[in-house]
């Protein structure tokens, strides 16, 4: 079972990979690592944000703020999303 981000406490040394956007927009806006413990909606609700909450600024107000550090990371995508249509060429098969 996934347990809700928002009532969650994050912990010191946790990895999280923070997304936004649904379907053909979503995607990862970036990797952190917390570096204290702190309650996702408590510091959610501390972000001053002005014209409306934007996912990039949240995520820089985070590291300037001391809650977490970016991390490095690479996209590995397991899957053959995309790879359809190359390999139906290839093997001769009509869409």
């Amino acid at each position: 079972m996934k347990e809700e981000l928002e009532t969650k406490i994050l912990k010191s040394g946790q990895m999280i990979i923070m997304t936004a956007g649904e379907w053909s927009d979503y995607g990862i806006i970036f990797a952190a690592k917390a570096l204290k413990d702190f309650n996702v909606e408590k510091v959610k609700a501390e972000f001053p944000c002005k014209g409306g909450f934007n996912e990039y600024s949240f995520g820089i107000w985070l590291v300037k703020q001391g809650y977490v550090e970016e991390v490095e990371m690479i996209e590995w995508a397991l899957g053959n999303y995309g790879k359809k249509n190359e390999l139906s060429k290839q093997l001769g098969v009509s869409e």
